[in-house]
């Protein structure tokens, strides 16, 4: 119930009038409880852009980082990689602008990292294997055709990558003994990867299924007990007839 004041009723202590005849109000230090003083905020020292409006580049290369590590650790799972100096992944998340994992990779001049950036694809990861290293230390020849019907390159070096045919996306490095495997997508890039693998594999064991089927003319086929005691009773058994 609100009342309401005459206008000969006495003046309110909280009036200014009260609030200069009152001295516990002109006290130093006391402040007035009936208006109480907010703190002011102190600006923040992150800009609003960077903490609640990131930016489209900032949002790429988050969803990069992601991916490229997620590609590392399956390349890392998979032995795919022994540690060596030109092994890892390299990403494309803008135009002229890719990442790589681990970071180091393109410190290498004239490496990896410069040759994908020149060869300008969305995805390549290198692949180390000990099938890859036995097939091409038995391969003389400049190509490769695959059981599904696709040429792979035999290339000198790293350095020849950014020459290479684009459109197999894929192709061997014979002085490291590795494979390269690139992709539009990085969803399929393990697929491809794994696809290539096994049928080096079934052409390393058919090869060695070949060899060792294949007909010798030494004596020891010839002979199936070769030996000189066999060879002895052999002759003895001739000279007898």
């Amino acid at each position: 119930m609100s009342v309401m004041k005459g206008p000969n009723s006495p003046p309110s202590t909280t009036s200014a009038q009260g609030t200069e005849n009152n001295p516990l109000l002109q006290t130093p230090g006391y402040a007035d409880t009936t208006t109480p003083q907010l703190p002011s905020r102190s600006p923040s020292i992150y800009p609003a852009s960077d903490s609640l409006n990131p930016t489209a580049e900032d949002i790429t290369e988050l969803k990069g980082d992601i991916m490229i590590n997620w590609l590392y650790q399956q390349q890392l799972s998979l032995q795919w990689s022994k540690g060596g100096a030109e092994e890892g992944i390299v990403l494309k998340i803008g135009r002229e602008t890719f990442i790589c994992c681990p970071e180091n990779l393109c410190q290498f001049q004239y490496g990896f990292y410069d040759a994908i950036c020149a060869l300008n694809v969305p995805v390549a990861m290198t692949v180390n294997t000990r099938v890859i290293k036995l097939f091409l230390r038995d391969n003389d020849k400049n190509s490769v055709s695959l059981p599904d019907g696709l040429h792979l390159q035999v290339l000198p070096s790293i350095m020849h990558l950014p020459h290479c045919q684009k459109h197999h996306y894929a192709v061997f490095i014979e002085d490291v003994g590795i494979l390269v495997v690139w992709d539009d997508q990085p969803r399929y890039l393990l697929q491809r990867a794994q696809s290539i693998e096994q049928q080096l594999l079934e052409l390393v064991w058919e090869g060695e299924r070949t060899f060792s089927e294949k007909p010798s003319t030494s004596k020891s086929t010839k002979y199936p007990y070769c030996g000189i005691r066999a060879l002895y009773w052999r002759f003895l058994y001739r000279r007898r007839r």
